[in-house]
């Protein structure tokens, strides 16, 4: 029981932090101690991996917290 509440909670953190990558990455970014990368022009390759990477770590977790807690 305990672990599936743990697991929910977890999943809960872990969509909050892929929907600020999602919503406003400067400051998720902030949130971990991290600069976000930035380069010439409005959009760089290493600025959009960053997101991207970020953001799909955080939906996986996500996913797992959710999976776990069922």
């Amino acid at each position: 029981m305990w672990a599936r509440v743990i697991s929910a909670l977890i999943g809960v953190f872990m969509l909050y932090s892929a929907l600020g990558w999602i919503l406003d990455p400067a400051s998720a970014a902030a949130g971990l101690a991290m600069t976000l990368v930035e380069g010439p022009g409005e959009t760089t390759l290493g600025m959009n991996t960053q997101i991207g990477d970020f953001t799909s770590f955080f939906l996986h977790g996500w996913n797992n917290g959710l999976y776990w807690s069922l």
